[in-house]
């Protein structure tokens, strides 16, 4: 049955100028805006409280930082059953009996919260805080490896290793991005980050790995009949079906989450859905437009090189 090629690999310079703008863009935010960082990376308290009263986030933040002496960031969500609501608040310093009373004193008599009843009170050295950073980034170096390896030998017909560090390539775009949706929406950067970043990198990859497998099967079945370009755009073009439909329905669910997150102010479920599906529909791009064309790129800068060796 015919079905129609989309020329991907020719409008490879577009896909590329926009990551890089992306890049340039996310940078530059960040510089200049700073990225919020939870307690668990840079260390600090984070004490919460049940509550049974509406609250003004921007009071409650003005008036402990008051008490504590540094920056605060409050946030509420729902308790379980619905019948009050938690204040969860962290700042960059340890939270000993004393301080924990100092702010119970100011929500009591500074915010009006009569029944404000510790809940949990967690302190994280900068240094366990940094220890705990360092150990996610090598998960994630952990799991590029074996990602690399695993595609190298896998497709050792199509170029197995740069097929690989594409791949990778590809899947640091997407953990970009993640990250700049973090950095945007001043979501703090904690375990969720980590935890959307692992969960995009197996999403992601097997999109890409579906591609590479096309066009193992097209080599096989076309041989040198096809160039590298035509054979990359025909097996995006069989896949896309696929692709899009598993990555839509990932998607549509994500939404659902973020949406009853948001009904329910439980934010702590939106810093991991909506990173979740920013990443889903990237990694669905980063799969069609940008791995396979990379990859082509590189086929033939090697090309070049041999060529000229010749």
């Amino acid at each position: 049955m015919d079905r129609k090629v989309y020329d991907i690999v020719g409008k490879r310079k577009i896909y590329f100028t926009i990551s890089f703008v992306f890049l340039i863009v996310t940078i530059l935010y960040c510089l200049i805006f700073g990225v919020e960082v939870d307690v668990d990376f840079k260390g600090g308290a984070m004490v919460s409280y049940s509550i049974d009263k509406e609250v003004n986030l921007e009071e409650v933040e003005q008036k402990i930082g008051e008490v504590v002496g540094t920056n605060v960031t409050a946030t509420v969500g729902e308790t379980i059953g619905g019948s009050g609501q938690t204040l969860v608040i962290t700042f960059a310093d340890e939270a000993d009996q004393d301080m924990v009373v100092k702010i119970e004193d100011s929500l009591k008599n500074d915010l009006g919260i009569e029944n404000a009843n510790l809940l949990d009170n967690n302190s994280v050295s900068a240094t366990a805080g940094m220890k705990f950073f360092l150990k996610s980034l090598v998960a994630v170096a952990f799991a590029f490896i074996v990602l690399v390896l695993y595609i190298a030998w896998r497709f050792k017909k199509i170029s197995g290793w740069s097929a690989g560090i594409v791949a990778i390539v590809a899947l640091l775009h997407d953990v970009l991005v993640v990250f700049a949706a973090f950095a945007f929406f001043r979501l703090p950067l904690d375990d969720n980050f980590i935890a959307v970043v692992l969960t995009i990198l197996g999403y992601s990859i097997n999109n890409t790995i579906i591609i590479y497998d096309r066009i193992r099967e097209n080599r096989d079945l076309y041989g040198k009949k096809k160039s590298n370009v035509e054979l990359v755009n025909l097996s995006i073009s069989q896949t896309l079906g696929r692709s899009f439909n598993t990555s839509l329905c990932t998607l549509i669910a994500m939404i659902v989450v973020v949406i009853v997150a948001l009904a329910m102010n439980v934010s702590s479920i939106i810093s991991f859905a909506f990173p979740l599906a920013v990443g889903i529909a990237v990694g669905f791009y980063t799969s069609v437009c940008f791995a396979g064309s990379l990859w082509i790129w590189w086929q033939e800068k090697k090309s070049i090189k041999t060529t000229k060796r010749e």
